[in-house]
């Protein structure tokens, strides 16, 4: 995900001279940032290690030799006030969290990695196969394993509590574990260290790719509709010679052996536009959740 964010950001940093001299946006420095509960599924060393290979290259394509400035923020309105105040060029968030933030994001200049044929995930609720369970109120009680961060997850399993009439998370379950990533939250419910994880099919794919035994250990108790997992955006006061820059690289990342290459150290296959329609799912989700929960 924090490639994605350097590979538009990266496109903002060189100034025109056709922008006003007191424009804002006449600058050599681009500014972007995330939420501090963004990232799930990977190590955060390893996303360090990957972004700074990919930041290099992309200065070095465009010739640029100034740093970009990237902030990690706390809250929502943190975020939309530094994009209001030209302070904020980009920014990378959970889709629960995105939704907030859309409004101040240029609607034709939202992206997503893809992790196969088509950029929208599920998220899935995965138990033991020996325990047989059929229902999410026979794990009252029991053991939950969830990615750090997966915002979708949470979101996604606590409205499928309250439609069933259980506790949220923290008084239904027993033991909560955040893992550090998808795939160790697949591996407790293996190991027994868990009864029941959240993760998404993606992660699931490449977890039993990597260990084909896990498909007979695991059953999957539930499916969710498909979801953007995660959401990088333009700010709309950002100058469209800017934004045209944005698209220039991202069409072009496939056929760059290097930069793929990074990519393919997430398993991702490629950067793609996310239109209006892709979000009606989540934005459904997220009323449904404020309806059952109250928040």
């Amino acid at each position: 995900m924090a490639l994605c964010v350097l590979i538009l950001t990266s496109t903002l940093f060189t100034a025109r001279a056709d922008i006003p001299p007191d424009s804002p946006y006449h600058r050599k420095i681009a500014y972007f940032g995330g939420l501090s509960r963004q990232l799930f599924g990977a190590d955060r060393n390893d996303i360090t290690i990957a972004t700074e290979m990919f930041f290099k290259e992309v200065i070095n394509r465009i010739g640029y030799h100034e740093a970009a400035k990237f902030k990690v923020y706390d809250n929502k309105p943190e975020i939309l006030e530094e994009m209001r105040d030209d302070k904020l060029d980009t920014v990378f968030a959970n889709p629960i969290d995105y939704l907030d933030l859309d409004p101040q994001i240029n609607p034709g200049f939202r992206y997503t990695l893809t992790y196969g044929p088509i950029p929208e995930q599920r998220v899935y609720l995965i138990t033991y196969a020996d325990d047989k369970v059929n229902g999410l109120a026979k794990l009252r009680g029991k053991r939950l394993a969830i990615p750090s961060g997966y915002i979708l997850g949470v979101t996604y399993l606590e409205v499928l509590l309250a439609r069933e009439g259980l506790p949220a998370p923290r008084q239904f379950f027993s033991d909560i574990e955040n893992t550090n990533s998808s795939n160790a939250a697949i591996l407790d419910v293996v190991f027994r260290k868990a009864d029941l994880a959240v993760t998404s099919d993606v992660a699931f794919r490449l977890a039993t790719e990597l260990n084909p035994q896990i498909n007979g250990l695991i059953d999957i108790l539930d499916v969710s509709d498909q979801y953007i997992p995660f959401i990088i955006g333009v700010n709309k006061q950002v100058p469209k010679d800017f934004t045209d820059k944005v698209d220039e690289i991202l069409s072009d990342i496939k056929h760059q052996p290097r930069l793929r290459r990074i990519l393919a150290m997430f398993s991702a296959t490629d950067v793609v536009k996310v239109s209006d329609d892709q979000l009606e799912t989540l934005r459904a989700l997220k009323t449904e959740h404020e309806q059952l929960l109250g928040h």
